[in-house]
Order: structure tokens, then sequence, then C-alpha cells
């Protein structure tokens, strides 16, 4: 399998208000170039997820609910995105893992992610990489 992992703010989506950060879910776009990017890779058969920080959350200017809701939206907004890792805390201990379609049957649409990798999730940290490898490749890090 084919995977490829992408950085999300600043490189496939930015807020359409032209703020810095993405703080209301439905103010983001895909970025053009990106869109392009991702659609080629897609339809050369690889697995596409997003990764992201989202300091928001640690820093008061948004609430995890919101961080949720913009990486559904995002995934609305780009469908070759099969999902996003995204890590709420400035210490790596946490990651969130965002779906349109569940991954199995029996996974929810957004959920908390193990902790086998908690210290280890904030980029630049492996953690959000190590556990996309794991889940959608079966490849234990």
């Amino acid at each position: 399998m084919k995977l490829l992992i992408l950085d999300l703010d600043g490189t496939v989506r930015r807020p359409k208000s032209g703020a810095k950060f993405i703080n209301d879910p439905h103010d983001q776009e895909i970025i053009p170039e990106a869109q392009t990017a991702i659609a080629n890779y897609k339809s050369q058969g690889w697995l596409i997820v997003g990764a992201t920080n989202q300091g928001g959350v640690a820093a008061g200017h948004k609430q995890l609910e919101d961080a949720i809701q913009e990486q559904h939206q995002t995934l609305r907004l780009c469908t070759e995105i099969t999902c996003i890792y995204f890590c709420p805390d400035y210490q790596g201990l946490h990651c969130w893992l965002c779906c349109i379609e569940p991954i199995v049957e029996s996974s929810p649409i957004h959920t908390a992610w193990g902790a086998e990798y908690s210290g280890t999730y904030r980029k630049p940290g492996a953690g959000m990489l190590n556990a996309a490898i794991k889940n959608h490749c079966g490849y234990k890090s």
C-alpha cells in the first residue's frame, strides 16, 4: 500500500478569511495547487491521510469539538483525504482520528487514538505518522 501523509495547515488548506489560523470550521478552503496534486496521487492509488497540530485547542482559541468539526470540514472539501490525525495539546500526549467513513465497521467517525505514541504525537514528533502507518499499513513502528 502506498500511503501519503500530508501536513494540512498552510500546505493543503488555509483560512478563507485571510486570518493566520483557522478558528472556525467553515473558515477554510483547499489550496487549488494542493487539490490538484492530491487528486493526482489518489488517481495513482495512494491512500491519503492528513496530520495536523491543533495548538489552538491548548491555547484556548477553540474547543476540541471545533477542531473535530474543522477536520470533518476538510474531509468534505477534499474528498481524496481518507482521514485526519490531529494533536490538540502542546505535549503531544493525545491524538484524535477523524474520518468521514469508519475505517472498520465498529470504529466511530472520530475517536481518541491510543496511548502507544503518547508524548510524540505533536509534530515534529512522529507519533501521528507512526499511528497512521500502523493503522493503515499494518506496520508497527
